[in-house]
């Protein structure tokens, strides 16, 4: 029966990410803007001063059963009103929270609403903890880089990780590591072969011993894309999508001389 719960958990996860690392970020607010679209923008000639304020929450919820759920958040909001802040704070509350329709203003009454909903999403009994961090990891003149590192746990054997990542364009909020490549044929293999280290640095199995039959000769790109980091572009598979789950969330970087063959125009400058 917990076999049949994490998959179905895990499904539902992948659904979740997928959804939460789109550009399409529609939901309006008293203060904010959603996410400039992906299609057209224009890149205005201003330097954008970029900066970050730590937010952390800590949530709990008990119920008679003696069970606790948890809710634990730490995040570096941006400060100001430039459409790149506007942006990311945008994407920031659709990770937290699909249907949060309030301020986006990071104080603990909305970041209270959000726990306490997400505590309730199936009854009002607690069954449910996650713990996320959503973090810069790299910032230049023209790119900032999130990643969200995360935990959810909704009963079973174990929690569900997981661990993916948006660049955004400085100047205008764009959010460009859905649009990396010009082309991705050919792709998938260039990042197996980079996993092989992962797992000689990590394990002592070789790649092909791990992966699911269904991917193991037809390799997918993963599902969360790459983004911008120092030194290329890196990628993780998330838990279930490749590998068991005792194999962990592969990952590598490759760089962009290795990927010039696949990258559009403009994203090295």
């Amino acid at each position: 029966m917990n076999k049949i719960l994490i998959s179905v958990f895990a499904i539902s996860f992948f659904m979740c990410t997928t959804a939460c690392n789109s550009n399409n970020t529609s939901q309006s607010t008293d203060s904010d803007s959603t996410a400039v679209d992906s299609t057209e923008y224009e890149e205005p000639e201003e330097v954008v001063e970029f900066s970050v304020e730590n937010v952390q929450f800590k949530d709990s919820l008990s119920n008679p059963d003696a069970m606790t759920s948890y809710y634990t958040i730490d995040v570096d909001v941006p400060q100001g009103d430039s459409q790149l802040a506007k942006s990311i704070r945008q994407w920031i509350t659709n990770c937290l929270s699909d249907d949060y329709k309030g301020k986006i203003d990071f104080s603990e009454k909305m970041l209270k609403s959000i726990s306490s909903k997400f505590f309730k999403r199936d009854d009002d009994t607690p069954t449910a903890s996650r713990q996320i961090e959503i973090k810069v990891v790299y910032e230049s003149d023209d790119y900032v880089t999130y990643e969200v590192l995360g935990s959810d746990y909704y009963g079973g054997a174990h929690d569900i990780p997981y661990n993916y990542g948006k660049t955004f364009v400085k100047q205008t909020g764009y959010i460009i590591s859905d649009n990396l490549f010009e082309s991705t044929e050919g792709l998938a293999k260039v990042i197996k072969k980079h996993l092989a280290s992962y797992f000689d640095e990590n394990s002592d199995v070789e790649i092909d011993d791990v992966l699911f039959d269904n991917v193991r000769d037809e390799f997918p790109l993963p599902a969360n894309g790459g983004w911008i980091v120092d030194g290329g572009i890196k990628f993780i598979y998330g838990v279930y999508e490749i590998v068991p789950y005792a194999a962990g969330m592969p990952e590598c970087v490759i760089s962009y001389d290795e990927l010039k063959p696949y990258l559009a125009e403009g994203i090295v400058k």
